[in-house]
């Protein structure tokens, strides 16, 4: 389903080769609906599957029944084929009737990804679903949201990740994104909005706080070229689903930013063995160490204290930073971005 090595398994009754790519409850759920709500007498126009390097793209003759963020919402959804529904259910094929939608976006929940993508031109007469390859929780976000120095829960962290990344966003495309209730996303988003993480705009829906936008990391995606999750109009042609992974070339940003300037750094092999290391606490010269280093100065400045301030490192006594039995060890996010870093390799 996807162009990419996966791992497998062998069944030990049969001794059959075992392949589920991991989003396979995605990918089955997206082509369900896709025949599910296929017009087919528009013999003009057939429904189609696009593999791209970053995406795959469902897009079918005939738009949905429901408006906009009706299709988000649980319950039971009107479909243009319900004798394909009742077959695919009788061999025990995708979700029940109306809740595949909601499927997908759980399944790119679990897997971490960039929420789906949906268009439902009516005017057009076709449905698209856009399954992104992205991580919601990106390193240069994880970066960025550790430079902020507050402590948030996983659902608050892919919350500010999703408005990071959009010019708005619902509290029904909250739910569906982070696979919670309405009241629990409710929850999420007032709390970023307690913290001036996030701003309210009405109409439940909020954005990201206006301070927060100037100090985005250079080089990422402008949450506001990025389309609502859920549209009923038609994108501009050209126009692209936009990403705030890193661009090769491009350096993650370290260090609290203010508004007259931003630090910004490549995290060098150094760094990145020190932070490998740090799941234990270490002392000064253990880093020094490992990095390989043997100026204090020059350690301190250029490996030490960018970690320190970009909230990937802390101290075990911070308000005593000469402590005789000082250790340095990984913060909340650090953690979060060495645990990217070992998935990563562990796929490859």
């Amino acid at each position: 389903m996807q162009r990419r090595t996966a791992r497998f398994g062998i069944d030990p009754d049969t001794l059959e080769r075992s392949e589920r790519p991991e989003d396979y409850v995605s990918f089955r759920e997206a082509t369900v609906n896709l025949l599910t709500h296929q017009d087919f007498e528009e013999a003009s126009n057939k429904a189609t599957v696009g593999f791209y390097s970053d995406r795959v793209v469902f897009k079918n003759p005939g738009h949905a029944f429901e408006d906009g963020e009706a299709l988000l919402k649980p319950g039971d959804k009107q479909v243009r084929n319900p004798l394909v529904v009742e077959a695919f259910r009788r061999i025990g094929v995708g979700e029940r009737a109306g809740t595949g939608i909601r499927a997908i976006f759980q399944d790119s929940r679990r897997l971490g990804r960039v929420p789906p993508v949906i268009e439902n031109d009516v005017a057009a007469y076709e449905f698209s679903l856009a399954l992104l390859a992205d991580e919601l929780l990106s390193e240069r976000q994880i970066l960025f949201q550790a430079s902020l120095g507050v402590r948030l829960t996983d659902d608050q962290t892919a919350a500010l990740a999703l408005l990071s990344r959009s010019a708005s966003v619902s509290i029904t495309e909250a739910s569906a994104a982070l696979a919670r209730s309405r009241v629990e996303a409710t929850e999420v988003l007032n709390h970023l909005v307690t913290q001036v993480l996030a701003l309210p705009l009405g109409d439940e829906r909020y954005e990201l706080a206006p301070h927060l936008r100037e100090r985005w990391p250079v080089g990422s995606a402008a949450p506001t070229a990025h389309a609502d999750l859920v549209s009923d109009q038609a994108r501009p042609a050209g126009a692209d689903l936009i990403t705030d992974q890193a661009r090769p070339g491009a350096g993650p940003t370290l260090g609290r930013s203010t508004a007259k300037s931003q630090r910004i750094i490549e995290i060098s092999d150094g760094q990145r063995a020190m932070l490998l290391a740090s799941d234990t606490p270490r002392t000064l010269k253990e880093l020094m160490e490992i990095v390989g280093v043997t100026h204090r100065a020059h350690f301190k400045e250029h490996y030490l204290q960018p970690l320190l301030d970009g909230g990937l490192l802390d101290l075990q006594f911070p308000d005593k930073p000469t402590h005789p039995r000082q250790r340095y060890a990984l913060t909340v996010a650090g953690a979060k971005l060495v645990a990217r870093w070992a998935k990563k390799d562990d796929r490859t």
